[in-house]
Parts: C-alpha cells; sequence; structure tokens
C-alpha cells in the first residue's frame, strides 16, 4: 500500500506556501485555483491508495511548467526585439532631426542674407525678389523620411537649392565692398558651410537606417506582435536615391 509521509502531507495542505515557493509569479490564478484543487484530493485519494491520481498531477505540474517555461522565454525574446526596434527607431528620428535642424538653419541664414541685400541700393532689387521667391518655393518642396523614397523628390530640391546659393553667393560677392561689411560675410560663411554639411548629415542618417532595415527584414515575422502597423517597407536612405539618378 502507498503511503504518504506526516512531512509531505503537512507541505500539501500548507498549499499556498509550497506552490508560490516553487512556482513564484509565474502560474495564473486559475491555474492555482486547478493545482489547489488536485492537491486536496490527493492528499484523500493517496492515503486510500490512489496511486494513479499522484501520476496525473506529476504530469500536470510538469507540463505547467514546460508551458511557463517556453510562455516567459517566448516574452522575453519580443520584448528584446521591441526594445531594439524602439532603441534604433529613436536613434534614426534623433539622426533625421539633427539633420533637418541644420538644414532649417542654412535656409533662415539665406532669408537673413536677403534681407540685408534688399536694403542695399547696390544689388538689383528684381533679382533679389526673384531669389526670395525661389527660396520660398525651396521650402515648399522639402522631403521627408517618406516622400525620399522618390528619388526625384530629393534630385529636385537639392538642385533647386544648389543653384539658389550659387546664384546669391555670386551675386554678393558682386559687391566691390562685400569684404568690408562683416554681416554679409559671417552669413556668406556660414551658408556655406552648412551646405558643405549636407553630404555628411546624410551619411550619418545612411549609417543609422541601413542597420534599422537589416533589423526588419530579419524580424520580420515578430515584427507584426511590436509593430503591427508596419506594412514591410523599409526606410529609404540617400545612397540609394544616388544610385538611381541617371
Amino acid at each position: 500500500m502507498f503511503t504518504i509521509s506526516s512531512h509531505h502531507e503537512a507541505l500539501i495542505q500548507n498549499r499556498p506556501n509550497f506552490i508560490t515557493s516553487h512556482f513564484k509569479g509565474s502560474l495564473n490564478i486559475l491555474l492555482l485555483h486547478l493545482v489547489y484543487g488536485a492537491l486536496a484530493i490527493i492528499v484523500t485519494e493517496v492515503k486510500t491508495g490512489g496511486i494513479f491520481l499522484f501520476s496525473v498531477l506529476g504530469l500536470l505540474l510538469a507540463s505547467c511548467m514546460k508551458k511557463e517555461e517556453a510562455s516567459g522565454a517566448s516574452f522575453t525574446h519580443v520584448d528584446s526585439l521591441n526594445e531594439t526596434y524602439l532603441m534604433m527607431q529613436d536613434s534614426m528620428l534623433h539622426t533625421w532631426n539633427v539633420m533637418i535642424k541644420d538644414e532649417n538653419e542654412k535656409l533662415q541664414h539665406i532669408n537673413r542674407l536677403l534681407k540685408k541685400l534688399e536694403d542695399d541700393d547696390f544689388y538689383d532689387q528684381t533679382e533679389v525678389h526673384s531669389l526670395q521667391e525661389r527660396l520660398n518655393q525651396l521650402e515648399r518642396i522639402r522631403f521627408s523620411q517618406k516622400s525620399m523614397s522618390n528619388s526625384h523628390v530629393v534630385e529636385e530640391y537639392d538642385f533647386a537649392a544648389t543653384t539658389l546659393i550659387s546664384e546669391i553667393i555670386a551675386l554678393v560677392e558682386s559687391d566691390p565692398d562685400f569684404f568690408k561689411n562683416k554681416d554679409l560675410q559671417q552669413l556668406t560663411d556660414l551658408i556655406k558651410l552648412a551646405d558643405q554639411r549636407v553630404s555628411t548629415y546624410r551619411e550619418e542618417y545612411d549609417a543609422v537606417v541601413l542597420p534599422f532595415n537589416e533589423f526588419l527584414k530579419k524580424n520580420g515575422a515578430d515584427l507584426k506582435e511590436i509593430a503591427p502597423d508596419w506594412t514591410g517597407e523599409l526606410k529609404p536612405t540617400f545612397s540609394e536615391q544616388e544610385e538611381e539618378q541617371p
């Protein structure tokens, strides 16, 4: 006859402490009730020779542990992906914002320079007003992280910006007194330096986007859980747009 020691019977009767000490934070309330009920039955059954139910309980507990372990592993993996996804997304957004901030400041410098030319009789005001209108148009054709997937959008903006800056600087430096005007010199230098930084900022942005795209391709199946709105599209890069240009 199978018997149960008073020590083990006490452990089973003190089931809350026994369970929580072995499965702390793992089983939900419903599962605990099921186990408690099974333990209560098994005490009675073991005392009357019900060895079969003891085996069933063992299988039940083993199954629960395996399911909880599998669930915990799955959660840890998805949670890790989510953390990496958010970190890379934040890094990409930060790099983009730094680049756009510098571009905005460059356009502001151009606007300030044109305003100063409006107050100088040396310059043809019709030409100055034309340049100002082109600057306004340049701000209207700015590209975004999404619209830059069209290489023509980036190409159009770059061509308009480059020609506008070249013409403005050539006009300003045509003034014989240009090198005596510290304000015009400072604004011109700021515009030149900002324009030279464009390629650097774009390379830095691509350096963040390319690993992000690799992450998307590698973990596409799991991204449905952490980014349900993701359509499967990769982020466009400036290097890709340059390759597409004829």
